[in-house]
């Protein structure tokens, strides 16, 4: 551990690296869930961002969707352009090039648009009373970040579903492993000026069998 002292009432710079091991490929799914009835549908995604597309499809593929992903609005129009049967379309509502009602109302004027359930992907909040959004018939938002129960709610809510499936969320951290610090003995200095951090860390840390040396400030660590 390395450690590099600043004048005082600045702070302190702390380095350390520790060994871990990798989860098994068998670790549990934090995440259980069934959707019998989105089964089978087709959704198109829109989304320029390579990470957002990934986690995206990931979910809704568990949840028995047949996905396909594109990166931007051409490609998006491209897809509905040649007829493919999409049962809804999760649209990112940000680009640079179109904003996401004048998307909306493009994909209307294309053939099937108009049957087309299209779930708005967001970081604000769209205004319930934005005559646009009404007219378009824009569907439940999905809103950032993006949670998985969320994600199930607004399909929900677009298929004009009762929630029949319960999602169980994972803990903040998935698994501890007790045994950890048996296998990887350390002794740990926690250094941090804010009481309810020192608590919330030590416990972490014990969760893991270690039992920290807890201190207040730079000088308590020399």
């Amino acid at each position: 551990m390395k450690c590099g002292w600043k004048a005082a009432g600045v702070g302190s710079t702390f380095h350390f690296t520790i060994q871990i091991k990798l989860l098994a490929d068998g670790a549990p799914d934090p995440f259980n869930i069934t959707c019998p009835y989105l089964a089978g549908r087709r959704v198109l995604i829109l989304e320029d961002k390579d990470t957002n597309r990934r986690i995206l499809t990931r979910w809704l593929e568990k949840f028995g969707m047949q996905v396909t992903a594109v990166p931007t609005v051409q490609k998006a129009l491209e897809q509905l352009q040649q007829k493919n049967a999409f049962d809804a379309a999760i649209l990112d509502f940000q680009f640079p090039d179109m904003d996401g009602l004048s998307l909306v109302a493009a994909m209307r004027e294309l053939p099937g648009g108009e049957l087309l359930s299209l779930l708005p992907l967001t970081s604000v909040h769209l205004r319930a009373n934005d005559p646009r959004a009404a007219n378009l018939r824009v569907s439940a938002p999905i809103h950032r970040p993006i949670r998985p129960k969320q994600l199930l709610d607004a399909l929900s809510q677009t298929f004009d579903r009762a929630m029949t499936t319960s999602v169980r969320k994972a803990p903040l951290m998935p698994t501890f492993d007790r045994s950890f610090s048996s296998r990887l003995p350390l002794r740990i200095l926690m250094a941090d000026d804010d009481r309810v951090n020192q608590k919330v860390g030590s416990i972490f840390l014990e969760r893991f069998g270690y039992r920290a040396e807890v201190v207040g400030n730079g000088l308590e660590v020399l």
